[in-house]
């Protein structure tokens, strides 16, 4: 599914489409199954073509990321003292064991290591939850590690897309010169050893 396309077609309800998105990818389980690495760029990219606000989808982006790491963490913090069913799931298991051990030995800035790795941070805040990182040092971090890890991603894909559109005119046009080239190269390889072939009958 094109996630720009969708954000297009229903621009009247963008903003809120763009903070589910985000808090779906930051959720557990649910986002293993979405890539932020592969959404971001792309929404970074929709900015710099349709002239959507880049700060009004980055302060959603935010938001709704923020929002799917408070509810892993709210439900980790429900199974401090026995881990709750679905943190014990056999597929995610590598993933959890991760986290945990992230958070074991980084504490709260496991959020900031854990977010860059996509198979790994959706299991980070219910692992920072579980084992018992204050409140007040998860959000602080989450906050800050969100902030610039949107603002990477998404302003890559602004810069690339901006780029492409700038020079596509003349990458395309080089881009036919060097066929045409080869093309005519081709061709005469073909012209000599066909003169050869006559030469060498006659």
């Amino acid at each position: 599914m094109d996630i720009t396309k969708v954000l297009l077609e229903h621009r009247h309800i963008t903003m809120p489409l763009v903070i589910l998105i985000m808090a779906l990818e930051s959720a557990p389980v649910v986002g293993f199954f979405l890539p932020g690495v592969l959404i971001l760029p792309a929404l970074g990219a929709m900015t710099a073509t349709t002239g959507e606000s880049f700060w009004l989808i980055y302060s959603g982006c935010v938001l709704g990321s923020l929002l799917g790491d408070a509810l892993g963490y709210g439900l980790g913090r429900l199974g401090r003292t026995e881990p709750p069913r679905w943190l014990k799931s056999r597929r995610y298991h590598k993933a959890i064991e991760r986290a945990v051990g992230l958070v074991n030995r980084r504490g709260a800035l496991a959020l900031f290591f854990g977010r860059f790795a996509w198979l790994v941070h959706p299991a980070v805040p219910p692992a920072a939850g579980y084992l018992g990182i204050s409140a007040g040092r998860f959000f602080l971090v989450d906050i800050l590690t969100v902030a610039l890890w949107v603002f990477i991603y998404m302003g890559l894909g602004r810069i690339a897309m901006g780029a492409w559109v700038r020079y596509s005119a003349y990458a395309i046009g080089i881009g036919g010169l060097i066929a045409f080239v080869l093309v005519l190269v081709v061709i005469a390889r073909k012209a000599r050893r066909y003169l050869r072939r006559r030469r060498q009958r006659g």
